[in-house]
């Protein structure tokens, strides 16, 4: 009864070492941390003093694929010279990972090892999906019992989750990253197209203004006009190269509304465009209403329609 009462209280503190030691896992920022904290925690709340992940590495053109060692055990480098790269096919590793099964090995004695002379004598190996494997090893036969094996699957799926969100969240870092990079040169050539766009325009409004003093013409007002609507066009072309193409929350548009402020803009007289013409031929559109009538789309779709 004691003995029951005892092993009880020690296993509900391995449990709650191992809550403990998976938040610490889930809040890690590389795959890498998540695994030396989970050989660490086999370690120091399991007692498995022998282990270590290995992470999956799919290769290239010039490389197999492989399973890399990630974090050991400091029982486990002393015990070996190097911590071996597994592939496919020379090792019991392997072949867990392979069959996504977990495998205990009660005598490695005339079981596929990767080195025949192996110091370990008895060891369990877990997938982590498909992100590696996790090892735990004995250098006598037969050390590990249900417990043993019960605790090791609970933590494999443990690391398995938290090594999955590392991993989510260094492409999403890199993501980041790539957009930032992006919306600096978005700015850059903003800027540029900006100074060289406006340089022009500027000389055309300060000629228009030279002519305007000297004789009344009714072409000024027209070309005051369009002018104007060229500043416009630059300033919204401006904005949608610094916002980017892509539109985060698109919704239905009514096309013959972005024809008619289209025209508006060009200052178009109705009978020459065919909103029908469009808006028939067009397929039913999701996109950002507003971006869609104040920028060149609207008035290139309308000047390529007119009859």
């Amino acid at each position: 009864m004691y003995h029951d009462v005892t092993e009880r209280v020690r296993r509900e503190a391995v449990l709650e070492t191992l809550h403990d030691r998976t938040w610490a896992m889930m809040t890690a920022e590389t795959r890498r941390e998540v695994c030396e904290i989970a050989v660490e925690t086999a370690r120091e709340a399991l007692g498995m003093d022998i282990n270590g992940i290995w992470l999956f590495d799919e290769g290239n053109d010039e490389e197999e694929p492989a399973l890399r060692p990630a974090a050991s055990s400091q029982q486990a480098q002393e015990l070996f010279e190097t911590i071996p790269t597994y592939r496919p096919g020379n090792s019991l590793s392997w072949a867990v990972f392979s069959a996504g099964e977990t495998r205990v090995y009660r005598d490695i004695d005339g079981e596929d090892a990767y080195n025949d002379d192996t110091p370990i004598r008895s060891e369990i190996v877990v997938p982590l999906g498909d992100q590696g494997v996790m090892n735990v090893g004995a250098t006598v036969e037969d050390a590990f019992g249900e417990s043993a094996l019960s605790l090791a699957e609970l933590l494999a799926t443990n690391t398995e989750a938290a090594l999955e969100r590392a991993e989510r969240e260094r492409l999403l870092r890199n993501r980041e990253r790539v957009l930032e990079q992006q919306n600096e040169r978005l700015d850059e050539f903003a800027s540029i197209v900006s100074h060289d766009l406006r340089n022009p325009l500027t000389s055309a409004e300060i000629a228009l203004d030279l002519a305007a003093s000297d004789c009344e013409s009714e072409f000024h007002d027209n070309i005051g006009k369009s002018l104007e609507r060229m500043d416009t066009l630059v300033e919204e072309a401006l904005t949608l190269a610094r916002q980017g193409l892509l539109v985060s929350d698109p919704e239905p548009v009514d096309m013959d509304a972005v024809v008619e402020s289209a025209r508006e803009t060009l200052g178009r007289p109705r009978r020459s465009w065919s909103s029908k013409r469009i808006s028939r031929t067009s397929r039913p559109t999701r996109s950002d209403s507003e971006r869609c009538s104040r920028t060149p789309f609207g008035t290139r779709s309308i000047t390529r329609a007119r009859t």
